[in-house]
């Protein structure tokens, strides 16, 4: 019999996934997961359709390489936030 069965799993969202949300006054955070930093920004930046200097960005955690170098060990996460315009 499997233990399993009768327990809700909890679901995983894969590394591509964003997360989106709003802070106060209507700004518009978005956290993103990448291989590297550089390429979380670029996803992000992407997905606002804004230009970096339109945005905050928050280093959340720092890509990790794995044995031998290898990327994507860990993976890079940053939060961005568009500035007010006011």
């Amino acid at each position: 019999m499997n233990k399993k069965a009768g327990r809700k799993q909890p679901r995983r969202l894969s590394p591509e996934k964003l997360h989106a949300g709003r802070a106060g006054h209507g700004k518009k955070i978005i956290e993103v997961e990448a291989v590297t930093i550089e390429e979380a920004i670029r996803k992000a930046l992407k997905t606002l359709h804004v230009k970096k200097q339109e945005v905050i960005i928050d280093v959340l955690k720092e890509e990790h390489k794995g044995l031998f170098g290898m990327q994507g060990a860990h993976q890079a996460k940053i939060r961005v936030t568009i500035k007010d315009h006011n």
